[in-house]
């Protein structure tokens, strides 16, 4: 008969709403745990050491409360833990204070939005002030002296005949 093979089970840890759920089957006493993340505003994970070959992850609350929550043989099992543990609160979503996750993203993007006003406006600004100024008079107006050979006097009525050469004389 053919001997079963040992399934080899992970410790995991993950947020799931308000709570931390930890699963640990390679502690001395396999156990899943669970802690509501919403009662308590500050607490800590910590390793012990319970003697020379038994090492405990531990929770303690600002109150002082401890409460143990899996004992294992080496402190690098019980450390190896602790990380997945901090890896799991660090990667979920933050937390509100109604307990929801946090899912509103509105408030991350408002100064990129700012900024790209604020940008759009300057190019605008540059590329307006590199651009030559419009002429507000025509070349042909600007002139304001007579052309050569005419009759005009400068500040004296003439009639429109004479400068246009139509008149009869």
């Amino acid at each position: 008969m053919a001997k079963p093979s040992k399934a080899v089970h992970l410790p995991s840890a993950a947020i799931r709403g308000d709570l931390l759920v930890l699963s640990l089957p390679d502690a001395k006493t396999p156990v899943v745990w669970q802690f509501d993340l919403s009662s308590v505003k500050a607490s800590a994970l910590e390793v012990n050491t319970d003697g020379a070959d038994s090492f405990a992850l531990r929770l303690k609350t600002p109150r002082g409360e401890v409460h143990d929550i899996a004992v294992y043989a080496s402190r690098d099992q019980a450390v190896d833990v602790l990380a997945i543990v901090h890896r799991a609160m660090t990667s979920s979503l933050p937390i509100t204070s109604s307990g929801a996750n946090d899912t509103s993203s509105g408030s991350r993007h408002l100064p990129l939005a700012v900024a790209a006003v604020v940008l759009l406006v300057g190019l605008i600004w540059a590329f307006s002030a590199l651009s030559p100024a419009p002429k507000t008079v025509p070349d042909f107006i600007q002139s304001t002296q007579p052309a050569a050979g005419s009759n005009m006097k400068s500040g004296v009525p003439q009639s429109a005949d004479d400068i246009l050469g139509g008149g009869a004389n």
